[in-house]
C-alpha cells in the first residue's frame, strides 16, 4: 500500500513538472519560450538594395527576451525606425531596459535583404501578446554586418517611412521609393509562412521627409555637430491625481515654492549629465542651461517626476 502511495505521488510530481512546463513553454522538451525558423528572400527582392532615406536607428546587443534563439540572436543588430524611439509609450527606455544600445543609422547606408526570420512566441505568456510569426527581414551592409528589421518597422503612417528600395529612387533628384506597411503581406497565423513583397511603395522627396523629423531629433543633430544651445525647462506642479497646482500670489511665498520646484528638478537629473551653466527664474518655474546631446536625450526619455502631494510641501525649502 504504502508502495502504491509512493509510486502515485512520484507519478504526480511528474505530471505537475510536466505539465508545468508546457504551460510556461508550450512544450514539454524545449526550454525557450520562443522557436525560430529561416526564410529565403520574398520574391521581388532578390539582389535589390535598400537606402535610409531618413536617419533611424539599431539596437545594438542581444534582446534578453529572445536571448535563448540561437540563429536570431546571432544577429545582433536591429534597425528601428524614429518613431519608435521617441515614442512616449515604446521609446528608448524601452530598448535600453533589454540591455540593448541605442546607436544612429544615418541616411544613406545601403543594405542587401539576404533572408527572413521569423520568430514566434509559444505558451501562457501568448494570452497578451498573441503567438503569431515576428518576421524581420535580414540586411546586409555593404561591410559585411547583419542586421534585422521588422517588417512593420517600415512605418504605419507616411510621416514614418525611412527605408526606400534604392533601385527604384531616383537619387539625383532626391525622390525616394519608401517602403511602407503595404509594401508586404503575411500569413503570420501559419507556422511555415513567409512574408510576401507586393511591390507597393510611395515616392517621397528629400525635403519631404526632413520635414517629418522630430524637433528634438532636429535639435540632438545640431548639437551632435558641435552647435552650442541653451533649452529652458518649464516645471509643472501637479498633485498625485495630475491636478495642477496653483502657485501662491504673494511674491515671497511664490519664490520659495518656485525655489523648491527648480532644486528638486535639478537634483533628479543624473549627476554625470547636470549642467555646469544654469540660471533659474525666481518668480516662474524656469530652468535654463546650456544644452548637450546626453541631457537633452535623458529629457526626452524621462519624464522626471518631482512628487509634490500638496502646495505646503513647496513652502520651506530642503
Amino acid at each position: 500500500m504504502k508502495k502504491t502511495i509512493i509510486i502515485s505521488i512520484v507519478f504526480l510530481g511528474i505530471f505537475i513538472f510536466a505539465l508545468g512546463r508546457f504551460v510556461y513553454y508550450g512544450s514539454l522538451t524545449r526550454s525557450c519560450i520562443y522557436t525560430e525558423k529561416s526564410f529565403p528572400v520574398p520574391v521581388g527582392l532578390e539582389g535589390k538594395k535598400l537606402i535610409v532615406a531618413k536617419d533611424a536607428y539599431a539596437a545594438i546587443g542581444q534582446d534578453i527576451d529572445t536571448s535563448c534563439l540561437t540563429e536570431f540572436n546571432k544577429i545582433d543588430k536591429q534597425i528601428i525606425n524614429q518613431e519608435s524611439i521617441n515614442n512616449i509609450t515604446i521609446g528608448r527606455n524601452y530598448f535600453t531596459n533589454r540591455g540593448l544600445k541605442i546607436e544612429k543609422l544615418k541616411k544613406g547606408m545601403e543594405f542587401t535583404v539576404v533572408g527572413v526570420i521569423a520568430s514566434k512566441k509559444h505558451g501562457i505568456s501568448t494570452i497578451d501578446s498573441g503567438n503569431s510569426l515576428s518576421h524581420y527581414l535580414i540586411l546586409k551592409n555593404d561591410a559585411g554586418d547583419l542586421y534585422k528589421m521588422f517588417y512593420g518597422y517600415v512605418g504605419l503612417n507616411k510621416d514614418d517611412y525611412f527605408m526606400a528600395l534604392k533601385d527604384t529612387s531616383d537619387l539625383e533628384k532626391g525622390e525616394y521609393q519608401m517602403l511602407t506597411s503595404e509594401s508586404f503581406t503575411d500569413d503570420n497565423y501559419l507556422d511555415d509562412a513567409n512574408i510576401a513583397y507586393t511591390g507597393k511603395t510611395i515616392t517621397q522627396s528629400d525635403s519631404y521627409l526632413k520635414s517629418t523629423e522630430s524637433q528634438n531629433k532636429k535639435m540632438l543633430d545640431r548639437l551632435e555637430s558641435g552647435e552650442r544651445m541653451n533649452i529652458m525647462v518649464e516645471l509643472w506642479a501637479r498633485d498625485d491625481a495630475y491636478h495642477e497646482i496653483a502657485l501662491s500670489d504673494d511674491e515671497n511665498e511664490r519664490m520659495t515654492q518656485v525655489a523648491k520646484l527648480q532644486d528638486s528638478f535639478l537634483s533628479k537629473l543624473p549627476e554625470n549629465l547636470r549642467p555646469l551653466i544654469i540660471s533659474k527664474d525666481s518668480y516662474h518655474p524656469y530652468v535654463n542651461f546650456e544644452a548637450n546631446p546626453g541631457l537633452l536625450i535623458y529629457l526626452n526619455d524621462n519624464k522626471t517626476e518631482i512628487n509634490i502631494k500638496s502646495i505646503s510641501e513647496l513652502n520651506i525649502l530642503e
